[in-house]
């Protein structure tokens, strides 16, 4: 991953950045040389991330939050590839940790 991305997930999982850009609207994406485009289900993933975290996800949830960012790149990175098991797999991983990070975001009694 680049050093730039590396900053932005770094700063996005402690709550620093909201978001990196607006990619639910299946808008193209550069990273690693190529373009790419998402898919809506890829930007529904990215937006429920997003909106976690803009709800105080990184004090609540911070390892989930760090580990649904990690499968999110792994989804992305293996649909890039053309990997299409493996990117279902990140995907599904992603999804899972996304309801424990929901979880303790939105049951947290300190909602923000």
């Amino acid at each position: 991953m680049p050093t730039f991305l590396r900053l932005i997930t770094i700063l996005a999982i402690f709550g620093l950045v909201a978001a990196c850009a607006d990619t639910s609207k299946n808008k193209k994406m550069s990273a690693g040389g190529g373009a790419f485009e998402m898919g809506k289900d890829m930007g529904a993933g990215q937006k429920r991330l997003t909106n976690a975290r803009a709800q105080g996800a990184a004090h609540k949830s911070p390892k989930h939050v760090a580990k649904a960012q990690k499968q999110f790149d792994c989804w992305i990175r293996e649909a890039q590839a053309k990997q299409k098991k493996k990117a279902a797999a990140c995907k599904s991983k992603f999804y899972g940790t996304m309801a424990l990070v929901e979880a303790d975001v939105f049951a947290s009694p300190n909602r923000k």
